[in-house]
């Protein structure tokens, strides 16, 4: 009951926001004003705006109240597997940064090694990058690649920006994909420090591989979570 209770509450606000949408930030209904719609105490109104916080549709300001969070300027973005992110932020004449937050060797996972095609004995490297646009964190790619395939990738991981430039250089032009699996997950605690989100801001996870076009091998397999915020997506 308490559940359905608070999640009523949430509703109401959420509806507000919307019809707000426009006006540009403004505030919200009082605490005390909610509690006595509701019948409740100021703790679940407050539980249920901490929620809002959460899923960053809400900011609050001590002292002077709730408020709804201004409306993200939201990118378009292709999901092809064809391009590379870099391409595509260039291409939209966006700045864009990329961070190396992970490097080292990974354990062993099935689907990853599947779709790798890599043996018992392979060492998969693992590469992370936090994509941050226009001053904003906004991606983090995990991509895996088979050390026997760029046995220098370790020593190089810090300064490669764009894994297709990489590819690149090794003499590979033209990229396709096997296909992509897509879902939507919330944010671990330390996925949310990277993108800067509230645990309820849900992130769309994009799962693919990276083919040569033309031989067919498998260069990387990667794992995408793009803000859910962030993006309008193009398939």
């Amino acid at each position: 009951m308490a559940a359905y209770l608070e999640s009523r509450i949430v509703s109401y606000i959420r509806r507000h926001i919307r019809r707000m949408e426009g006006d540009g930030p403004g505030r919200l209904p009082s605490e005390h004003e909610l509690a006595t719609r509701f019948s409740v105490s100021r703790m679940k109104i407050r539980s249920a705006y901490l929620s809002l916080e959460e899923m960053g549709l809400v900011s609050s300001r001590q002292g002077k109240g709730h408020f709804a969070a201004p409306k993200r300027k939201t990118i378009g973005l292709s999901l092809s597997g064809e391009t590379s992110f870099t391409d595509k932020m260039r291409e939209l004449g966006l700045e864009l940064e990329t961070r190396a937050v992970a490097c080292g060797y990974s354990k062993r996972k099935p689907n990853v090694w599947a779709a790798l095609g890599a043996g018992d004995d392979d060492r998969v490297f693992r590469f992370g990058r936090l994509r941050v646009v226009e001053g904003k964190a906004v991606a983090l790619h995990v991509s895996y690649l088979k050390l026997a395939d760029f046995p220098d990738l370790p020593a190089r991981a810090v300064t490669v920006s764009s894994l297709f430039a990489y590819f690149r250089e090794k003499g590979f032009e033209r990229f396709s994909s096997s296909g992509t699996i897509l879902g939507v997950a919330f944010p671990t605690k330390k996925e949310a420090g990277f993108l800067q989100v509230g645990h309820l801001v849900p992130l769309l996870t994009c799962e693919s591989d990276t083919l040569d076009a033309v031989t067919g091998a498998v260069l990387q397999f990667s794992r995408i979570l793009y803000r859910g915020d962030a993006f309008q997506y193009r398939l």
